[in-house]
């Protein structure tokens, strides 16, 4: 993320592109704080970004940094996202979840995902990014789509390459 994601985005924020309302909510199992992801964050700008970095853009764009910890197989951690993304949000929005994740836990989340309500589109849409690999081979690709769309429906998934995320 601090490589490819955070930089792209950070670019993308300073082209403009970005919506007036957005954040950027990372989770995973480090004990992190949101200081701790802007930090990386901002390591990660230094050392990978096209662009240099620019104090007050990232002043501002770094209040949209957001980190929750938790475990991506215990189901009260997307609970807890849950209530932490509906205090920023502060009422409908739009939510993109981004799997920048190996592989073999896509299933898992995505399931705990839709068992916490958190792909279910009541005033905002829901959409989630699969990086590929999408399988090893046709059937277990086909197995995986199968399995997806038993919680969710084809428009809301995205499957790209990272580069193409970048």
């Amino acid at each position: 993320s601090h490589r490819k994601l955070i930089p792209a985005l950070y670019n993308l924020y300073l082209k403009g592109r970005l919506p007036e309302s957005f954040r950027i909510f990372g989770t995973a199992g480090r004990g992190w704080t949101d200081e701790d992801l802007r930090s990386i964050s901002l390591d990660g700008l230094t050392r990978f970004s096209r662009t240099p970095v620019n104090e007050r853009a990232w002043t501002s764009f770094s209040k949209n940094l957001t980190y929750h910890s938790g475990d991506a197989a215990r189901p009260e951690t997307y609970h807890q996202i849950n209530d932490r993304l509906k205090a920023l949000e502060g009422g409908e929005a739009n939510r993109m979840y981004y799997l920048a994740t190996p592989p073999e836990y896509f299933l898992e989340i995505i399931n705990n995902l839709a068992a916490a309500g958190l792909l279910e589109e009541n005033g905002g849409w829901r959409r989630v990014v699969i990086e590929k690999p999408f399988g090893s081979n046709l059937e277990s690709a086909r197995s995986l789509n199968r399995s997806i769309h038993a919680v969710m429906h084809e428009k809301q998934v995205y499957r790209i390459d990272h580069y193409l995320g970048k």
